[in-house]
């Protein structure tokens, strides 16, 4: 009978699928894990228990997150049924109504300049969210450049089912009455400007569907009749764009519901202008995407260029600088994105993460400058298990992980180190689901949802409960509120960094034994870890095999622990200090293992806890015996 050692110094590929267990000759079946929950991936490739979360705030309901930093002060959106509630270090400061309801919110999209976020949606009017101070905010609709002789410089066309209207005015100026050659006013129409005989009119009024009255805003050149008019390309009755970036100094506007495969740029430097004039450098300009089959524009991204995802597939816009003479649209790669919902792109390490089309795969979007065009890689192949319809995505630069919501209310976070080839994933679960996520500045917000009602909570370092509830004092206490949320759960305790038990909460304030400095009450969680099968000389699985004596080296680790084959034991690590509870420690130990095995479908260790504390492992080696 042979003995060997296999020791594993590197977790940097993360949770792979079992379909690899057969794949001993891949480096991502050396470096990676058959289980990997509740976990992060170190980036230099070790792996810990993962943060746990504050408790921040209740929501109304089902809500989506955007970040918003403005000069040097970070903020979160939640949107929800009607509403916009702004928070500020978790603290909420704003409150708005808006038009967008619960079942609208998965296809909101949004951009940022200074302290103005813009957010449109196809169905609603687009709107600004301008920050007046700290605390105080104004949500308002687009307003458009108007020009000396009073037109607004929004945009304008006229539509193929009402190009054989003929609409003729009863004078050139003041008010006036305008009649259409068969029906079409509507009470949508009042409002909204038109452009005939080169003046513009507002309609002020509908007498019939083929009588309205309009107060002239630029003076026609005649009364003649025509059906060479134009009304606005965006509004109630047309919809309203679709996606929205900005890119070389140019608002840019990706598709709408009347022509969802043409993208619209501003005048230079004059954001809300989108006045064609004589074609000149820093004038406006349309673009149609040109393809063999039907494309609809999903996003637009600026990026090294202006990237436009489509349903079918991924184009640039180049042109140094964009003019209307010099711009054109290159087709990159033929992927896709999803049609039923937003999910923002990504800047990651220089390349955009997108979602595929077929909800699976995690596609990156990359320059290459051999070539000078890009490919679209997909960096979950190996990990696609994980993936369950994306929901929401955002990454948090400070600790290189990117967090996709899934629809199952999982999460997926990938660690990224391209220097050093890392691409690892792991799955985060909470009691409950995750439902959306944003990062703003370092520090990572999700909307959860437990036991049908819905939470803002942020990842935290140093806590290792959900929805967490800390109680910190310069003199001791032994009293806890504000646990509302937490009523008839049962909850883990901790007091000055020592876990003290577990009951249920049946108030919203808790009173303890005795008192302490810093309190921590939140929901448990368990973090699993699960090597992939043995593998002899790195293409072998052995008939029979056993595991020796499993090594672990630990790092700032107050415990573990660890089934070898008789079943999930805590560890001793010798680290409790009188007085002050467990140290955390940095030291290898050895667990004696028993029991022979034949499948390879049971790990050959397992280490999983739901223990609040820190826990880190750097390396394993595993001594075997196989036949």
């Amino acid at each position: 009978m042979a003995q060997f050692y296999y020791t594993q110094n590197s977790f940097s590929f993360g949770e792979v699928s079992e379909k690899l267990s057969a794949r001993g000759d891949l480096s991502a079946y050396h470096q990676g894990l058959l289980l990997a929950r509740n976990v992060s991936i170190l980036p230099t490739g070790g792996i810990a228990r993962r943060n746990g979360t504050r408790y921040m705030d209740t929501l109304n309901g089902k809500s989506r997150l955007i970040a918003f930093a403005a000069q040097d002060q970070d903020y979160v959106l939640v949107l929800s049924d009607l509403l916009c509630t702004i928070y500020k270090d978790g603290e909420k400061v704003a409150t708005l109504t808006t038009e967008w309801t619960e079942e609208s919110l998965n296809k909101i999209q949004w951009t940022q300049r200074f302290d103005e976020l813009i957010l449109v949606h196809s169905d609603f009017k687009s709107k600004q969210l301008i920050k007046e101070s700290e605390t105080e905010f104004t949500l308002k609709n687009w307003e458009y450049v108007i020009a000396e002789d009073e037109r607004v410089m929004q945009l304008y066309d006229q539509f193929e089912d009402t190009e054989n209207i003929i609409l003729t005015p009863s004078d050139t100026t003041g008010t006036v009455t305008l009649t259409a050659s068969a029906a079409f006013f509507i009470s949508k129409h009042i409002g909204e400007r038109f452009r005939l005989n080169e003046g513009e009119l507002e309609i002020s009024s509908i007498e019939s569907t083929v009588s309205a009255t309009a107060i002239i805003r630029k003076d026609l050149t005649s009364l003649e009749s025509s059906n060479q008019w134009q009304e606005p390309l965006f509004s109630e009755t047309r919809g309203y764009p679709s996606s929205v970036a900005f890119h070389q100094d140019r608002l840019v506007i990706g598709g709408s519901k009347e022509y969802p495969n043409k993208i619209w740029f501003s005048k230079t430097s004059d954001l809300f202008n989108f006045d064609f004039g004589e074609g000149l450098d820093d004038e406006a300009i349309e673009f149609t995407l040109l393809a063999e089959g039907k494309e609809e524009i999903q996003t637009i991204f600026s990026g090294r260029h202006l990237q436009v995802l489509t349903s079918a597939s991924e184009w640039i816009v180049v042109g140094e600088p964009l003019t209307p003479s010099s711009i054109q649209l290159k087709r990159q790669t033929n992927i896709g994105s999803p049609t039923d919902r937003y999910l923002p792109p990504k800047q990651v390490e220089g390349s955009t993460i997108f979602i595929a089309k077929n909800n699976v795969e995690i596609r990156e979007f990359t320059y290459g400058e051999i070539n000078e065009n890009y490919t679209s890689d997909d960096i979950a192949i190996l990990s696609q298990h994980l993936m369950k319809y994306p929901m929401d995505q955002d990454y948090n630069d400070n600790v290189r992980q990117l967090y996709i919501v899934m629809n199952d209310g999982t999460m997926a976070v990938m660690t990224s180190n391209k220097k050093y080839g890392m691409t690892a994933w792991a799955a985060y679960e909470t009691s409950g689901a995750y439902i959306s996520v944003a990062v703003c500045d370092t520090k990572t917000y999700v909307v959860t949802e437990r036991n049908g009602s819905y939470y803002l909570e942020r990842f935290e370092e140093g806590i290792y409960t959900d929805s967490t509830i800390i109680e910190s004092s310069e003199t001791a206490t032994s009293r806890i509120s504000g646990l509302s949320h937490l009523i008839d759960e049962e909850i883990q305790i901790l007091t000055d960094g020592n876990f003290i038990g577990t009951q249920t909460i049946e108030s919203d304030e808790l009173t303890l034994d005795e008192e302490s400095y810093e309190i921590h009450v939140g929901k448990s969680y368990t973090h699993t870890i699960a090597p992939m099968p043995v593998m002899i000389q790195g293409n072998q699985i052995p008939k029979k095999y056993r595991l020796i004596e499993l090594t672990v080296r630990l790092h700032e680790t107050k415990t573990i622990e660890i089934d070898t084959g008789n079943g999930m034991r805590e560890i001793p690590l010798d680290n409790k200090v009188l007085d002050t509870g467990l140290s955390a420690v940095n030291k290898d130990i050895a667990v004696k293992a028993i029991g022979w095995r034949q499948s390879f479908e049971i790990p050959l260790w397992k280490i999983q806890s739901n223990l609040p504390y820190a826990s880190c492992i750097l390396s394993t080696a595993s001594k075997i015996q196989a036949v």
